[in-house]
C-alpha cells in the first residue's frame, strides 16, 4: 500500500473515534451512585474479566478516572458478593452511562456488596435465570444483573428492577413494559413482587390454534390476550373455500405460569372452515355428471381445486371419438367440496 493511501486510512480512522461521545465515569456514575458503597472497584477498560487486586481502584476514590468510551465494569473485593448492576455500558453517541437506567424514572443506577455471610438471608441470587415457580427474572437487556437484595416484608425504600418472563412465556398482552419488580424471598427459589403485573403467561406460536391441524401464517409469537389477524394453513389435502375471507382473528389464551409457547389462539365463533379438496385428475366417480356426457374417457387437472372454485380441465373421448374441430380443448368444472366431487 502507498504512503498516502496508508495516511488516508489512519486519518480516516481517527475522524471515526474521535466522532465517539466519551462517558463521565465519576460524574455521572461513581460520584452519584457508588462512591459511598465499601468494597466495590470500578474498571474503567472494557471486556477485560476483572479480578479485584491490589491496582484495582475503589468507586469510592473518586476524580481518577477519565472520560472514556468504554464502560464500566464493578467487582466486589475477596470475602463480598455483587448486588445490582455489574456493567454500565457507554452511550458513545451521548456520553450517557447506562441510559436505559438514567432515562427511566423508576429504575436507578446501583451495585453494593454484601458480606459473604449475610447473602443467605439479605441477597437473592441467580436473578438472571427464571424462577420455576413464578417463571420470572430480572431483564438483562436493560442491565446485567446476577443478585440482588432481598426486600423485607413491608419495607418501602428498594430498588426497582425491569423484569422479564422466562423464554416463551410473557406479561399480559395488556400490561405496559418494562414491568418492574424486587425480589422479596428466597427461601424456595427466589419469589419476586411485581407493579401492575400479575405475572408470566404462555405465549402463543403459530402452530396452535383450536382447529385440530390448522395454523396461522405468521412467524412471530403473541402475549395472552392479543388479538392477531392472520391467514390460515390448512392441513394437507384441505383448503379455505375459494372466495372465502383471508384472514381471520385469533386470540391467544394462554395459561398463567405454563409451558413456553403452549399458548393456544381461539377464532372464537368467527373460525375459518377448512374443506376437503377437490383431487387432481379425479376418476368418473368424482364426478357428478360424468356420465351425462356422452363418450367421455377422462379429465385431467394439474393440481387439486378449492370449494368453490370454477377450474379449467382437459378431457378425453373414448376410444374412436374424438372432439369437434374447432371445439374448446378445456372446459369448466367447478368443486364443490360438500359433495367432494366436481361437476362439470
Amino acid at each position: 500500500m502507498s504512503g498516502p493511501v496508508v495516511l488516508l486510512a489512519l486519518l480516516s480512522c481517527f475522524q471515526i473515534a474521535s466522532a465517539l461521545t466519551r462517558c463521565d465515569y465519576e460524574l455521572d456514575l461513581k460520584t452519584p451512585f457508588l462512591a459511598d458503597k465499601e468494597n466495590l472497584y470500578c474498571f474503567d477498560d472494557e471486556g477485560v474479566d476483572h479480578v479485584v487486586d491490589e491496582d484495582s481502584v475503589l468507586c469510592s476514590d473518586v476524580g481518577i478516572q477519565s472520560p472514556r468510551t468504554d464502560g464500566m465494569d464493578v467487582r466486589c473485593g475477596a470475602g463480598f458478593t455483587l448486588v445490582g448492576y455489574s456493567f454500565y455500558p457507554c452511550d458513545t453517541q451521548t456520553g450517557v452511562l447506562a441510559t436505559s437506567l438514567s432515562s427511566d424514572e423508576t429504575l436507578s443506577q446501583y451495585s453494593a456488596c454484601v458480606a459473604e455471610a449475610d447473602v443467605a438471608a439479605n441477597v437473592c441470587s441467580g436473578v438472571d435465570v427464571a424462577a420455576e415457580a413464578s417463571k420470572l427474572k430480572l431483564d438483562q437487556d436493560v442491565g446485567k444483573v446476577s443478585n440482588v437484595d432481598l426486600v423485607p416484608e413491608n419495607t418501602t425504600d428498594y430498588v426497582s428492577y425491569a423484569m422479564a418472563c422466562d423464554d416463551g412465556l410473557d406479561f399480559q398482552f395488556e400490561v405496559s413494559k418494562p414491568v418492574y419488580g424486587y425480589c422479596s424471598g428466597n427461601a424456595e427459589g427466589n419469589a419476586f413482587t411485581l407493579a401492575e403485573s400479575d405475572g408470566c403467561y404462555e405465549m402463543c406460536s403459530a402452530a396452535k390454534t383450536n382447529l385440530e391441524g390448522v395454523t396461522l401464517a405468521m412467524e412471530e409469537g403473541s402475549r395472552n390476550g392479543a388479538t392477531v389477524s392472520s391467514e390460515v394453513v390448512c392441513p394437507s389435502g384441505f383448503e379455505i373455500a375459494f372466495g372465502a375471507a383471508e384472514e381471520y382473528a385469533f386470540v391467544c389464551n394462554g395459561v398463567k405460569e405454563g409451558s413456553p409457547n403452549e399458548g393456544i389462539y381461539d377464532c372464537g365463533e368467527g373460525c375459518p372452515e377448512c374443506l376437503a379438496q377437490c383431487p387432481a385428475n379425479p376418476t368418473s366417480e368424482q364426478i357428478t355428471n360424468f356420465a351425462d356426457v356422452e363418450n367421455l374417457a377422462s379429465v385431467s387437472l394439474a393440481v387439486p381445486a378449492a370449494s368453490g372454485e370454477t377450474v379449467m380441465a382437459g378431457v378425453a373421448c373414448g376410444e374412436g371419438f374424438s372432439l369437434a374441430f374447432g371445439a374448446e380443448e378445456q372446459y369448466d368444472l367447478q368443486c364443490s367440496s360438500n359433495e367432494k366431487r366436481y361437476r362439470g
